[in-house]
């Protein structure tokens, strides 16, 4: 359960940290505003080092399809990028 956590923690961090710079590039803020984005990268890898290495399968599982499935669920609810068959 602890490990399920973790990843669940790891994912929402991946997601900040990624958000944080694409913010950063596509508004080109000054670059102290990147370090919040950083921190979050750097306990992201934290976060993921806790886990026990029996449990790899699953790390890549969770860990890469719980950012992929949040992106397209505020992809299609945000109201900008709705997706559309053209």
């Amino acid at each position: 359960m602890k490990s399920v956590l973790y990843f669940v923690f790891a994912a929402f961090l991946e997601i900040a940290g990624c958000f944080s710079s694409l913010a950063w590039l596509r508004q080109g803020g000054p670059t102290w505003t990147l370090f919040p984005g950083i921190v979050s990268l750097v306990l992201f890898a934290l976060c993921l080092a806790q886990v026990d290495a029996d449990l790899e399968g699953g790390e890549k599982a969770i860990a890469g399809g719980m950012p992929a499935g949040k992106a397209l669920y505020l992809a299609y609810w945000s109201g900008r990028d709705r997706f559309t068959r053209e």
